[in-house]
């Protein structure tokens, strides 16, 4: 199935600053010569760092509407990016990372774009999570949607 012409997502969407600075905490190691700054600290840093960019790129985005997909990956992907026709979306309501409305809202607008786009909402699962909690859902629906696209290619 490599190189059927469709994307799968697993919450693709805008992040917010509290869940990203957690990301990068929980990934990178202390900053050198720094051991003694604990991790809540660090994350407070990079939360204010990274709202400080979102709010620069906001400003800048709505002073000048081309540059917002130069801004945010978000915007990329919707404004820039033509995405294969057929998308499985794969999210739930209970992402702390990624609230479902912008996932929703991205496909959405996919589909006013003549995309062919299915969704799947998995109830009670957190971000990525979702395979681990319903291993067989997920797989059928993923089987599925490649099954779906292989046969609109042959």
């Amino acid at each position: 199935y490599s190189k059927l012409p469709a994307d799968i997502f697993s919450a693709p969407a805008r992040t917010s600053s509290g869940p990203d600075s957690h990301a990068v905490v929980n990934s990178t190691p202390p900053i050198e010569g720094l051991h003694w700054v604990d991790k809540e600290t660090r994350r407070k840093f990079i939360r204010v760092a990274f709202n400080l960019r979102k709010g620069m790129a906001h400003s800048i985005s709505a002073l000048y509407p081309p540059l917002r997909s130069q801004l945010s990956m978000y915007y990329y992907l919707l404004e820039c990016m033509d995405l294969p026709i057929p998308q499985l979306y794969l999210y739930s309501h209970e992402d702390k990372f990624i609230k479902h409305k912008y996932v929703k809202r991205f496909l959405e607008q996919q589909r006013e774009r003549g995309k062919d786009v299915e969704e799947i909402i998995f109830e009670g699962s957190e971000h990525v999570q979702h395979f681990r909690k319903y291993p067989e859902q997920y797989r059928s629906a993923c089987v599925k949607f490649l099954q779906k696209v292989d046969s609109m290619s042959s």
